[in-house]
């Protein structure tokens, strides 16, 4: 097989000639170009990144989202990529969020249903297929929907993002009590781990409550100094 070369009508300013042995400086150049609807100019570069870094799946969807995004799409193509590579490399959740966008290109909803739902069978915790899913059940069945939705992921092992998610519903609804034990919930299920704090000091810190919400947590710790002591 000849040796794939970067394309004769892509700018060289993008720095795909520079980037061309690199995977990770390719991958940052595909992304960029693709961002900016350039995805005409990089399909070699994606299939060069596949020679470079077959085994990740970053790689992998990358690939696809240059065929969706192509002026005349290749989804079939992209889900067979897809598909192939979860087979060959093991599945992702990063890889199953692509597979169902490239189902939702084709028009096909169940697939792409069946596809975020292993996505977050795989990782209950991927923002991306958490996001979309749950938007999907809002759309479908009202709160009543996505609440379920929720406390269905977060009844999964090592799920913590969707207790924070119902946290930020309840703080919506000025439920502190409740939104402090989902939180408290999620980070007890990761032992504190400081990305799971970020995430938790964040749902807070958007929250209209803030203030009540330091002060009952204020008011908890107190409580539990005064039993433990």
């Amino acid at each position: 097989m000849p040796k794939l070369e970067p394309e004769s009508g892509a700018d060289p300013a993008s720095g795909l000639q520079a980037a061309w042995d690199d995977p990770r400086a390719l991958a940052r150049q595909i992304a960029k170009a693709v961002s900016d609807g350039r995805a005409e100019q990089v399909e070699s570069a994606s299939v060069r990144l596949i020679e470079l870094s077959p085994d990740a799946d970053k790689t992998a969807c990358l690939r696809a989202v240059v065929l969706m995004q192509l002026r005349e799409p290749r989804t079939a193509e992209a889900v067979r990529h897809l598909s192939t590579f979860a087979r060959d490399h093991g599945e992702t959740a990063s890889v199953f969020v692509t597979l169902a966008k490239a189902h939702e290109l084709a028009g096909d909803q169940r697939e792409r249903n069946h596809a975020l739902k292993r996505a977050l069978d795989i990782d209950p915790n991927h923002e991306r297929a958490l996001a979309w899913a749950t938007s999907l059940n809002r759309e479908s069945g009202g709160d009543e929907a996505y609440l379920g939705a929720l406390h269905r992921l977060a009844d999964q092992v090592g799920a913590w993002r969707p207790q924070l998610l119902l946290a930020a519903h309840l703080l919506k609804s000025g439920k502190i009590d409740l939104a402090l034990e989902q939180s408290n919930c999620a980070l007890a299920k990761v032992d504190e781990d400081p990305k799971v704090l970020s995430a938790t000091l964040d749902t807070f810190w958007r929250s209209p409550h803030l203030g009540e919400a330091v002060a009952q947590l204020a008011l908890n710790q107190a409580h539990l100094k005064a039993g433990g002591s």
